[in-house]
Formats: C-alpha cells, structure tokens, sequence
C-alpha cells in the first residue's frame, strides 16, 4: 500500500521482527524512521531530518543540515609553469604511447 503513494516523510515501524524491519527499510523510500517508536528521530540531532521527493528536499539538522545549507566550490589550482601539452588535443598515436609509457 505505501509504494503505490508518494514517498512519505516519515516513517515509523512497530514490530519485534528483525526481518520484518529490515525489508520495510530497504523497500520503501522515506525521509527519516523510527522504529517502535514515533517522531522521536527528530529530536536527536545527529540524525538528518528530511523528506524524498514531494515530502521535501534536503536534511536539516546536525552534519546532514549543515550540508544542506552549504555550497561547495570545485577548485582547480594549476600551477602557471610549464605543462607539457600531452593531456590537451589532439591525440596522436605517439601521445597514447608516451601516456601509456608513464602509467606502466
């Protein structure tokens, strides 16, 4: 019944069965669980809150909140000294043999 709905914020597993558990995690896409219990997930800030797809987007809270919230640059520092050409195009032949020569 819950797959055949939108994915749900939460969700919060009553059962003694290990097994019973397990599957319910691995089939079913959500936003945080509890198990044996209710809404006490949000209360620990270690644990990212957040929903998939309509529930929501993102976590917040803790380390899971923080990278929600923060933007990461992709940074490439080249030195500006001379750079053999060999990585750029054109490829030759010889270009692939000199590469394959210095990954031996």
């Amino acid at each position: 019944m819950v797959k055949q709905k939108p994915k749900p914020l939460s969700c919060y597993i009553y059962s003694t069965s290990r097994w019973e558990i397990s599957k319910i995690l691995k089939e079913i896409s959500f936003g945080g669980a509890a198990m044996n219990h209710s809404i006490m997930q949000l209360t620990n800030i270690e644990l990212p809150f957040g929903g998939v797809g309509f529930s929501g987007m993102g976590s917040y809270h803790g380390k899971g909140g923080l990278n929600t919230i923060t933007h990461y640059k992709s940074i490439l520092d080249k030195p500006s000294w001379i750079e053999p050409n060999i990585k750029y195009p054109s490829y030759s032949i010889l270009k692939l043999k000199i590469v394959k020569w210095l990954f031996k």
